[in-house]
Formats: C-alpha cells, structure tokens, sequence
C-alpha cells in the first residue's frame, strides 16, 4: 500500500496505449482495412477505443482525487488498485 496522495496512479495519463498486435494485420492502415479487413475494427481500434480509454481514465482520477479529497490519509494499492480510506 502507498499513500494515494503520492501515488503515480493520481496523474496518469491513460489515453495512449501500447499495440497488442501481432506481425502484420490489414487493420494497420486505412486503406488495407477497407480493401482486406475491417473497417469498423480499423474505426475501434484507432478511434473507439482510445478515445474511450481516455475519458473513462478521466473519470477514475477524478474519483480518485474526490476520495483524497474526503479522505486526505487514503492508501491504495498499486497492483490491484483497492483504495483504503482514511481520515
């Protein structure tokens, strides 16, 4: 556990994310998506799905920082995420 206050999960920035792809795929590019794959894959993986990861990330750490606020002496843990509150 570590206080919340210090943690670096309190100013993470979660809108940007690593490519789980492996080797080539036809949704990389636009124009093979819409030739070879999918184009609602290409639209969910380079739209979709950041922009969501962005705002949903937003609104953890606006939750966090409401908790530290109310509970200035709050630990969390930083490989499961599990806050203790505390006064």
């Amino acid at each position: 556990m570590e206080p919340l206050r210090k943690s670096v999960l309190l100013d993470r920035n979660e809108g940007y994310m690593l490519d789980q792809g492996v080797g080539w795929d036809p949704d990389d590019n636009a124009a093979t998506s819409f030739l070879l794959g999918s184009p609602s894959r290409f639209l969910w993986r380079h739209f979709v799905e950041p922009i969501a990861n962005k705002l949903f990330g937003d609104w953890r750490n606006r939750i966090r920082r409401r908790i530290l606020r109310d509970f200035p002496e709050s630990l969390i843990c930083p490989h499961c995420h599990f806050i203790l509150k505390r006064k």
